[in-house]
């Protein structure tokens, strides 16, 4: 594998397009190549124009950086972008030789087998469930990609005969020209329309994973994805009836509805692999979720906290409210990215006892709509940022019931992610409340 992508590699100018995580493995990988430091370049909006310590970059690697930074596309001759930097379709087409990414190269070049998981929701519960029940065969697993593991930062580890399993965001998916030989398509849902301008888009990129021959398991509400979008895949298709009738008893963690859709998708490719049954069920019950997705993060004065952070889209909170019928707050707003708001504002509408705390920015749309259409307005809150919403929670939530927070939007405008802002949720909880202080 890496020496396919040293040949690649060799002897190109290449441009590291975005300097976080992902693009600080891509560094590690050519030094490691030994690839000169003046044939490489480093370009991002933020990155410091003189050398800095605190970002781990030689002196003859040209930056690129301020509100031109993208200008030295043309200069490289190969550019290997970070998920999320966002290129229009003019620039994608004009530069598309040049454009390549990690999770390209690496499907392009490894000769082993590779399941790679995508969807709106539910990426990272699948990925790392389908982890754990797949590591108790026998071939060894790697888990890399969205989850947080640049798989650059993994293939001194990796051997042909490994199976990888790959979380894939749409930003990863975007333009690419090889896809895993098994691919789960989890569901589609409005999300990101602030990157790719129409939901059509979105759509597109998301199926850049069924492209070409293989296997897919995918949701059969995306049954109306036309026959060029499922490329020539063997594919089984699931449903929720499915998911309601598991043959396995499941943890508190995974009973929620679309939990239990993420375990399907995961139990059913663990018993094609031939995982056994009895390893399946003892690795189910020891599977607990990842931080910031309906995490209760403690009790205080009788009132059950809850952390749903990773709740960026409307139909995420609408399933959070529905894995804990006894909520009696709901805190939610967030980074107004365009996404339509109606099915949960006529969700919170018919949840006739439940007190809603709406802060910015889809906050202030979702109180005005709520309080004009509601017989019961005064259940609807308005605070200005989350400090105060959660101040006001401890005073407005019954002793015995749970206060859930559940954005239903991205978190940009004020923290670098949603696990900063589940992590300042779970601070301000720390804090004494109002009636202790």
């Amino acid at each position: 594998m890496k020496e396919k992508l040293r040949e690649h590699l060799s002897g190109k100018r290449i441009l590291l397009l975005g300097y976080g995580r992902e693009g600080a493995s891509s560094l590690a990988l050519l030094r490691d190549m030994k690839v000169p430091p003046h044939q490489i370049g480093v370009a991002d909006l933020r990155l410091s124009p003189i050398p800095d310590p605190k970002d781990d970059i030689e002196e003859e690697i040209t930056r690129h950086t301020g509100e031109h930074y993208l200008d030295a596309l043309a200069e490289y001759d190969i550019v290997l972008k970070s998920p999320g930097i966002p290129l229009s379709q003019a620039l994608w087409k004009q530069e598309r030789e040049r454009l390549t990414s990690q999770i390209e190269l690496f499907l392009k070049y490894f000769e082993g087998e590779t399941i790679g998981i995508t969807g709106t929701k539910g990426k990272t519960t699948t990925s790392q469930l389908l982890f754990s029940l797949l590591s108790a065969g026998e071939q060894r697993v790697h888990l890399a990609g969205n989850i947080g593991i640049p798989i650059f930062s993994m293939l001194d580890a990796i051997q042909n005969e490994d199976l990888v399993i790959l979380e894939l965001s749409s930003h990863q998916l975007h333009h690419i020209r090889s896809s895993p030989t098994c691919s789960l398509f989890l569901n589609l849902y409005e999300e990101h329309l602030e990157y790719y301008g129409s939901f059509k888009e979105y759509q597109a990129a998301k199926c850049q994973i069924l492209q070409g021959r293989g296997r897919a398991f995918i949701n059969e509400t995306l049954q109306e994805l036309g026959g060029e979008q499922l490329g020539s895949r063997e594919i089984t298709w699931l449903s929720k009836e499915d998911a309601l009738h598991l043959d396995y008893q499941l943890p508190p963690q995974l009973a929620a509805p679309y939990h239990r859709m993420n375990a399907l998708f995961a139990l059913r490719v663990a018993e094609e692999r031939g995982i056994p049954r009895k390893l399946i069920s003892e690795r189910l019950q020891r599977f607990t979720l990842a931080p910031h997705r309906i995490e209760e993060v403690g009790s205080r004065n009788g009132v059950r906290f809850i952390n749903d952070s990773a709740a960026t889209i409307p139909k995420a909170t609408i399933g959070a409210l529905e894995a804990f019928p006894h909520t009696a707050t709901l805190i939610v707003g967030g980074f107004d990215r365009g996404i339509d708001l109606t099915p949960l504002r006529d969700h919170l509408l018919q949840e006739e006892n439940l007190q809603v705390i709406c802060i910015p920015d889809t906050g202030d749309q979702l109180h005005r709509e709520l309080t004009a259409r509601s017989p019961s307005p005064t259940r609807f809150h308005h605070c200005p940022d989350l400090k105060t919403a959660v101040a006001l929670a401890h005073k407005i939530t019954p002793p015995g019931t749970t206060c859930l927070f559940s954005p239903a939007a991205a978190s940009y405008h004020l923290y670098r992610n949603y696990e900063e802002r589940g992590d300042h949720f779970r601070d301000l909880l720390e804090q004494p409340s109002p009636e202790n202080q």
